[in-house]
């Protein structure tokens, strides 16, 4: 879980940071091969059952995603709030006097 909870939110905060599309793939692509290697690598040298190593990942994509969600939900750039930050397009329009 700890494999895929740490590197899940590096690539999380890494791709959120990130403007090009091509390394936010690339960060994604690499963030399963990379666990998956040292998910096994687990399993080699005894350390855990094959059973904990997909549970773990499975909770470790769980806590990422939550993580995800959240970080979205608190997002200034949300919906609800479009139009109410300093700067934004319906905060610099002047408001014309009525009539």
């Amino acid at each position: 879980m700890q494999t895929w909870t740490v590197y899940g939110l590096l690539v999380l905060w890494w791709t959120a940071a990130s403007r090009s599309r091509t390394e936010r793939a690339l960060a994604w692509a690499l963030l399963v091969p990379v666990t998956a290697i040292l998910g096994a690598a687990r399993v080699r040298i005894g350390a855990h059952y094959p059973s904990d190593v997909i549970g773990g990942a499975v909770l470790g994509v769980l806590w990422v995603a939550g993580a995800a969600w959240a970080e979205r939900a608190a997002s200034p750039d949300d919906a609800t709030t479009a139009g109410t930050r300093p700067g934004s397009i319906a905060t610099t329009r002047t408001a014309e006097p009525p009539g």
